[in-house]
């Protein structure tokens, strides 16, 4: 593959498009009212809410995206474009004297031209077109305006740097300059959704300067899709492994709805510090689509399946971001290990040959947040749930549909799919004794048991009979002995109980 002939000069773009499923977790604090905000499980995954219950950012943080070109003029990310106010637009003119002309909105390495749009090719996979207006847009676009998607910060301005061309490929004396230009107009995070496989040490000394000049780096741990992912303690790949002698990176892995490694996803010890929802995610595409006939999306400006370590990126950076709108004075350091000692813990998701492969765990925006406006800083350890509902929550459910509408503390009520998009058939839903939460089971398939919390908040994904055991099932609570008795597929009779927060299968 052309890939491994141009190692020493190309960066890759990291994500694909795939057809996987979705499970969104629920959380009930600051709800968006953004048309497509349903379809943003991987916010949830996050509890992105409960941060923008501390935050919903600031323009006066900037995030540079060393990426593809972005649709600045999206109406989900215009509002949010950063703008260099020492350039006068189209006069011609190096206004401001960084030798480049007109660089009103960032500034294109590839075309060497203040066009920072998406590179046009006549004949051009969907991914390169995309790339980076669906990584801005998963960081930063425009939330609770009344369109669209919301981005993990609603507040900010993105400075677009453009170093991967139409074919989603770029060259490192680009990112370099990309680099430079980011730290010397002002950018707080640089967020990069790219990987090379070869060492360059020039490279590596200008990112350990730009951290140590005070600049947040976040950047994806790449994907493998033929090899499941590569351990790349064994084959390392760059920006992610430029640590030095500490860690100078944030680099990030990528997870499945539940809370796995996801199937294509990079991992290893040495370069991974968190992971974040890499699959099946929702994000704006450029709104001027160059081939009608051969878009992916069915929605304008929009596009869903997408999948890869290039996403799972953005949405760390996001939380960087939300972090440094509150405390500006804080190191790249210091981020780092809020992002990290809050992350929730999934080893146990994990094959053995994965575990400390993602990390200190799944990103979770919530806790990351935890007291930083107050000035009170939740201690890593502790948990941020939300509040007792001030009525009661309700969750309704169907044996025939794959959704559940779950009516939170304000009454509000949000639908979603436990199981995802492929599940065929439908859920059943059961009051857990003191009034704890619910336990979903679906009425066909594998056995797969969901704990719901009174927040609505997945807190428990087990099989309690296996995997293997897949057909219909039929389950029923013994109001005397709160026994949950279980009818499966060939005939296949249990019980469970719902004892010290665990589902357990009764002997």
């Amino acid at each position: 593959m052309k890939i491994k002939k141009y190692l020493s000069s190309l960066l890759l773009s990291c994500f694909f498009v795939f057809l996987f499923f979705v499970s969104p977790v629920l959380a009930a604090e600051v709800i968006p009212n953004d048309t497509f905000w349903h379809k943003q499980w991987y916010l949830r995954q996050i509890h992105a809410e409960e941060a923008w219950s501390v935050t919903t950012g600031s323009h006066a943080v900037i995030v540079a995206t060393i990426d593809g070109g972005v649709d600045i003029a999206h109406l989900d990310l215009a509002d949010n474009i950063w703008t260099n106010v020492k350039e006068i637009p189209g006069d011609g003119l190096d206004n401001d004297g960084d030798e480049l002309i007109d660089d009103v909105h960032g500034w294109n390495f590839v075309t060497n031209s203040p066009d920072v749009r998406p590179v046009f090719k006549d004949k051009q996979f969907e991914d390169a077109w995309s790339h980076g207006t669906v990584t801005a847009s998963l960081l930063g676009a425009k939330g609770n305006n009344d369109i669209g998607i919301a981005g993990v910060i609603w507040n900010v301005r993105i400075m677009p740097l453009v170093v991967l061309g139409a074919e989603g490929e770029g060259k490192i004396v680009n990112l370099s300059k990309a680099i430079r230009y980011a730290v010397s107009h002002g950018a707080a995070i640089i967020n990069f959704s790219l990987v090379g496989y070869e060492y360059d040490e020039a490279l590596d000394r200008l990112i350990q300067n730009t951290v140590k000049a005070g600049v947040v780096v976040v950047t994806a741990t790449g994907n493998d899709e033929q090899k499941a992912g590569l351990n790349i303690d064994d084959i390392p790949v760059y920006p992610a492994c430029y640590d030095g002698t500490s860690n100078m990176v944030l680099g990030v892995s990528g997870t499945d709805t539940l809370d796995q490694k996801a199937p294509f996803a990079n991992y290893g010890k040495s370069c991974t510090d968190v992971a974040a929802p890499a699959q099946e995610l929702f994000a704006a595409r450029p709104s001027y689509p160059h081939d009608r006939e051969r878009a992916t999306s069915t929605v304008p400006g929009y596009i869903d399946r997408m999948t890869g370590t290039s996403l799972a990126a953005p949405l760390v950076s996001g939380v960087a971001a939300l972090i440094k709108s509150v405390r500006p004075e804080w190191t790249p350091q210091q981020i780092y290990r809020r992002i990290i000692e809050t992350s929730d813990p999934i080893e146990d998701n994990l094959k053995p040959e994965e575990k400390g492969g993602l990390g200190a765990g799944r990103l979770n925006a919530g806790r990351a947040l935890a007291g930083l406006a107050t000035g009170t800083i939740v201690a890593a350890s502790t948990s941020v749930s939300s509040s007792v509902p001030s009525v009661e929550p309700i969750l309704v459910s169907s044996p025939t549909s794959s959704w559940v509408i779950f009516s939170d503390k304000r009454a509000s009520s949000t639908r979603w799919q436990p199981y995802g998009l492929n599940l065929r058939g439908g859920i059943q839903s059961f009051t857990l004794p003191d009034d704890e939460g619910w336990l979903l089971w679906p009425t066909r398939g594998g056995g797969h048991a969901m704990v719901i919390n009174r927040e609505g908040r997945v807190v428990s994904r087990s099989f309690p009979f296996g995997k293997k055991r897949i057909g219909s099932w039929r389950l029923q609570i013994d109001e005397e002995t709160s026994a949950i008795h279980v009818k499966g597929p060939r005939g296949f009779r249990a019980d469970l109980e719902w004892s010290d927060g665990k589902l357990q299968v009764i002997l």
